[in-house]
């Protein structure tokens, strides 16, 4: 009944809507390692925004043989009591539905990775397994990720996180983007990625993690990966690299590039 209400009161707010992805907004959701099996951890839910937000829905999905939610906590970023709240947990998934005021009186301001809804999660598996956390369309009828905007309902970038037991993260976890390991995907990567493909001294620059450097998930390194990159970041309008792009996560396309150390992950 309530993502039936929820879809009403969207269908309601929303009266245009833009196609595609908006590289201008943003719902990320965190990587976090427990060190044993029975350790309980916060994970947050965030949003990204240019302007003010007036209303939100999403679905993480999880592995629910690794990872049991144990309570939702309104996020830190969320001003008041909302018009409208819901949020639960079903089964092998989390959902938030929040119109922050039906009369656009309050909004959510303007924010870079604004904390809207704290996920508790147990870890229930073994050490070494790991979930990924991902949005998703779960439930019925199936959850939107999207916000609205004024009168727009906006896609925006999607950036999933991972709940994982053990000491580290499970190996060829990065961020797409970071060929030079450095923690930050900016332009000397781009650079970096150039002095290996076309080495000024014939000697390529060393490369840790070949699935940061491929930027379009081709499964080579080449110079489209280049183009790519440089379109993320400086495009108009910026196109958002494939996943995992902003937070650590495993490549979810199957390639023979390697990714040995990373040291740009937790």
């Amino acid at each position: 009944m309530n993502r039936l209400i929820t879809a009403l009161v969207f269908g309601l707010l929303a009266t245009t809507q833009v196609a595609g992805q908006n590289p201008n907004y943003a719902l990320s959701c965190d990587t976090v390692v427990a060190n044993a099996t029975g350790d309980v951890l916060a994970v947050d839910v965030t949003l990204s925004g240019i302007a003010a937000v007036d209303a939100w829905s999403f679905a993480i999905c999880y592995d629910a043989a690794v990872a049991a939610p144990q309570g939702l906590v309104q996020g830190s970023a969320v001003p008041g009591l909302p018009d409208f709240y819901v949020a639960e947990i079903s089964s092998g998934f989390v959902q938030q539905f929040v119109v922050m005021s039906f009369f656009a009186a309050v909004t959510l301001p303007p924010a870079s990775n604004a904390p809207v809804l704290t996920m508790n999660f147990e870890a229930i598996g073994q050490f070494g397994e790991f979930t990924d956390l991902t949005f998703c369309n779960a439930g019925t009828p199936p959850t939107d990720n999207v916000l609205v905007v004024g009168a727009t309902q906006v896609d925006p970038v999607l950036s999933d996180g991972m709940f994982v037991i053990g000491a580290v993260v499970p190996m060829g976890t990065f961020r797409r983007g970071d060929c030079d390991n450095s923690g930050t995907f900016n332009l000397p990567d781009m650079i970096y990625l150039l002095g290996h493909l076309f080495p000024p001294t014939g000697v390529p620059n060393a490369i840790d993690c070949f699935d940061a450097c491929d930027t379009n998930d081709s499964g080579s390194l080449n110079l489209p990966d280049v183009i790519a990159g440089l379109t993320a970041l400086f495009g108009q309008p910026t196109v958002p690299l494939p996943a995992p792009y902003t937070v650590c996560g495993a490549d979810p396309v199957a390639d023979t590039l390697s990714c040995d150390l990373f040291g740009g992950c937790p």
